[in-house]
């Protein structure tokens, strides 16, 4: 969360000076957030998998044993250095970081346009919508965007398997 909030705020000042509508500031900005989070966490998961990985195929013809999770890790950088855990790192990232971009430019720029549509726009009228209505939205946000990334990322997908 500590990359996404960071990321966004510098890609919206980058945008800035581009005289881009809001919703479309938003949706650049998210997505430079989200791809820079994926990057980030795949900094931790990919490590985790190669782990997870080693473990599962332990004992079958051609692939070592091990005690544990620590003892495959050590194992692997005895081998292959810090390269070894992140193995796979590149393919990882192509694969998540345009789910996470589209994800969080949907999510981020459709936040408008539902609260237009509720009613809640920029007309200075001070009224504070209620928690359920937030709820709703947020609720509204997460399916536009799961749509919006599965439109988009299923094919990629397709092609990738």
């Amino acid at each position: 969360m500590t990359a996404l909030e960071a990321t966004k705020v510098a890609a919206f000042n980058i945008v800035e000076p581009f005289k881009l509508s809001e919703p479309t500031k938003a949706a650049i900005a998210n997505g430079i957030a989200g791809m820079a989070t994926s990057l980030c966490s795949q900094g931790v998961f990919v490590p985790i998998d190669v782990i997870s990985q080693q473990l599962m195929v332990q004992g079958y013809s051609g692939h070592a044993s091990y005690n544990g999770g620590l003892d495959v890790a050590r194992k692997v950088l005895k081998q292959d250095g810090i390269r070894g855990l992140y193995r796979g790192f590149g393919m990882t990232f192509m694969t998540y970081s345009p789910s996470s971009a589209v994800w969080r430019a949907s999510y981020g720029s459709s936040q408008r346009d539902i609260w237009s549509m509720l009613g809640h726009g920029n007309d200075g009228d001070g009224s504070i919508p209620s928690q359920g209505t937030i709820v709703m939205v947020q609720g509204a946000r997460g399916i536009s965007a799961a749509s919006a990334t599965s439109l988009i990322t299923t094919p990629l997908d397709t092609i990738k398997t």
